[in-house]
């Protein structure tokens, strides 16, 4: 058994008709669930661990391809594939922030925020020097579009992220939480 290194992936193996018969195989028994064929690529993977540092990636696939050599021979291409990496990402909230420089424009925001779509959005009331700003997060995006249109009667609507937070917990006061 010749085993070579084809790349961090691949890998060669050329087994002799006395390789396969050691298992008791020929090319022609060779077929991917048989447990015979499955002892043979075991073997083969621990002596290209053992002797070239070649292994599969933890959770990975392997892919093998077999071709018929000369003489009885039998090449067995062997390609490993990474298990696939998940990525976690992090749920950002929908939300927003209308600006509101008067007290009767609050009021009137305060009173529509009992209808829809801010029955189910947290609100917070926060001022500075210039202005109040009220913060609405919605349960989900398909309210921010009806949300922002809604506001945008009110103030300016700009949507929160985090530079904007930043800026809030800096500069402005916390009032509290709007029922």
């Amino acid at each position: 058994m010749e085993l070579h290194k084809t790349s961090e992936r691949g890998l060669c193996a050329h087994l002799t008709k006395q390789d396969l018969s050691a298992y008791k195989l020929t090319f022609d028994e060779l077929h991917r669930r048989g447990a015979r064929t499955e002892a043979l690529i075991r073997t083969v993977l621990t002596r290209a661990e053992k002797t070239l540092g070649w292994a599969l990636p933890p959770r990975g696939k392997l892919f093998v391809d077999i071709l018929p050599g000369a003489n009885g021979d039998t090449v067995l291409f062997l390609t490993a594939q990474p298990a696939p990496t998940r990525y976690r990402v992090k749920k950002q909230p929908f939300t927003l922030l209308c600006r509101v420089e008067n007290a009767d424009t609050l009021l009137d925001i305060l009173q529509r925020l009992q209808s829809p779509p801010f029955a189910d959005a947290v609100c917070r009331l926060y001022r500075d020097e210039s202005a109040c700003f009220l913060q609405v997060s919605f349960p989900a995006a398909s309210a921010l579009r009806i949300g922002r249109t809604a506001l945008s009667e009110y103030g300016e609507v700009f949507l929160c992220d985090e530079r904007t937070q930043a800026y809030l917990h800096e500069y402005a006061v916390f009032i509290g939480k709007v029922p």
